[in-house]
């Protein structure tokens, strides 16, 4: 019996062949083997969402048991209640792991929370934190440091920036516009010569005399309405960005909504910018120009495009601020990541210092990356002037007493040892086995009156073992070294020195 009750028997020997003729013919040559996604052309994977309803109906019929209308069933349903019960309870079944595969993998449908600096975004992170599903599947909420500059409260630095904006961009739609549309060579110049002509008006809208009324066309006017409204539109946008984040609303919700997601351990800051979004909006064919203009300026910015138009750097101030409002709603972070493309304002007081100090105190990852720190005469010497830096034994010891639970790396690099020696140092890494240890090229002591070849097969890293030297091995544990490699090179000096 076959497993669906049908009597089946064994094909004959006629029957194989005809199916294997029939499998060799189907597969064909090497060309043919794509020829139902040739003839379907760019048509999408068909998947079981694409099945209709009569068709999954049907195989659920088929889990249910005999057609409902044979006259078996219906024999049965005069004489009682339920004609097949245990079908039925197979129906129900099916729909329960249906339900409990939606309530499962709907834990991973935001994994990511991007939170702008306003009230909307901010909703929507809280809406997720009190969802009692999505909410389990977050695991990195990521706040993007984008303000409404202060410069721009002046009118004539607003409409300038943004006119020349425009202006570089017509470039683009020539090549990016032609490119990824298609369009024709005349449809091109047509929009750019549009947008070259909005920029000239921008630009003479700045230095207008509003008493010439000889000046003013029609069109001129029209314009400057429209940027005067755009104008007290950002300037509202700016007024409740920096209320939302003064008042420390944005800093409460964001705590708040940290501490009831179960999962998300990390909390990430960039102030990355995203011009080339407002290039596509911009340039978007079929979009109305003003409308796109509209939305282009009414955009926050990132530190990027501050810094390049020379605009004044934001503070980052509310950094510290955020971090130290998950703290105190409960919240428990594993990992915080800064990254930011100016150094802007960085500067705390007193009492924010140590907030932040003991929001960190509970991380087991920090990482701190600022790109684009201008360039001093002696940063390149910055290195060398660390590596004349010593430590003693002593202290060493007493760093590794301090290090915090949840430190889980540690990494030893250039180290002068001042008093003391490398291999009670050794000894006393070794014993700290909560955490993961690295040392290289460490300096003084024993390191000064060793041979290059014994310092390189202790401390190098091998060419079998790339990653990690004899002394690694054993400040780590390793069964690999389990004796101490400075110890093994003493006991050698001294038996050579005896003989």
């Amino acid at each position: 019996m076959s497993p669906l009750g049908l009597v089946s028997a064994a094909p004959t020997a006629a029957e194989r062949e005809l199916s294997e003729t029939a499998d060799n013919e189907l597969r064909g040559p090497d060309e043919n083997l794509h020829v139902a996604d040739e003839s379907r052309g760019s048509l999408r994977t068909l998947n079981i969402l694409d099945l209709p309803d009569e068709l999954l109906l049907g195989i659920f019929e088929l889990v249910e048991g005999p057609d409902f209308d044979s006259p078996l069933r219906r024999s049965r349903c005069f004489r009682t209640d339920d004609a097949f019960p245990i079908s039925k309870q197979d129906i129900k079944n099916a729909r329960l792991v249906c339900r409990r595969f939606c309530d499962i993998s709907s834990q991973l449908l935001v994994r990511f929370v991007r939170v702008d600096l306003n009230e909307l975004s901010l909703a929507r992170l809280d809406e997720i934190a009190r969802h009692p599903i999505i909410s389990k599947g977050v695991r990195l909420v990521k706040i993007i440091l984008h303000f409404y500059n202060r410069q721009f409260e002046h009118r004539n630095a607003f409409i300038a920036y943004h006119a020349d904006m425009v202006e570089e961009h017509v470039p683009l739609i020539k090549t990016f516009r032609a490119w990824k549309h298609g369009l024709s060579d005349q449809v091109v110049a047509s929009m750019s010569a549009e947008r070259k002509a909005l920029a000239d008006d921008l630009h003479w809208l700045i230095d207008a005399d509003p008493h010439d009324d000889g000046a003013w066309t029609e069109d001129k006017h029209a314009c400057r309405l429209r940027v005067e409204q755009i104008h007290r539109e950002y300037l509202g946008l700016r007024a409740a960005q920096q209320s939302l984040v003064r008042s420390g609303k944005f800093s409460q919700v964001l705590g708040s909504a940290i501490a009831r997601m179960p999962g998300a351990r990390r909390l990430g800051f960039a102030d990355v910018g995203y011009t080339i979004q407002k290039v596509h909006r911009l340039s978007e064919p079929g979009t109305e120009l003003w409308s796109g203009l509209r939305h282009v300026m009414l955009q926050p910015m990132g530190c990027d495009e501050v810094a390049r138009h020379g605009l004044e750097l934001p503070d980052y101030g509310c950094i510290a601020g955020m971090i130290d409002a998950v703290r105190s709603a409960g919240g428990f972070l594993n990992g915080t990541h800064i990254y930011l493309t100016q150094p802007g304002s960085l500067v705390l007081a007193p009492d924010m210092r140590e907030a932040f100090s003991s929001g960190l105190r509970q991380l087991k990852e920090f990482s701190f990356e600022c790109v684009n720190i201008p360039d001093e005469p002696d940063a390149d010497e910055v290195s060398q002037f660390l590596a004349a830096f010593d430590i003693d034994l002593s202290k060493l010891a007493l760093l590794l007493e301090r290090l915090p639970e949840s430190m889980v790396h540690l990494a030893l690099e250039d180290v002068s040892l001042r008093a003391g020696t490398w291999k009670d140092a050794l000894d006393a890494l070794r014993a700290k086995k909560s955490i993961r240890k690295e040392l290289s090229r460490p300096h003084a002591a024993e390191c000064d009156n060793m041979s290059s070849e014994d310092y390189q097969r202790i401390f190098s890293r091998a060419e079998q073992n790339p990653y990690v030297s004899k002394a690694e091995l054993y400040i780590r544990n390793s069964i690999f070294q389990t004796h101490n490699p400075l110890q093994l090179l003493e006991d050698r000096l001294a038996i050579e020195a005896g003989e």
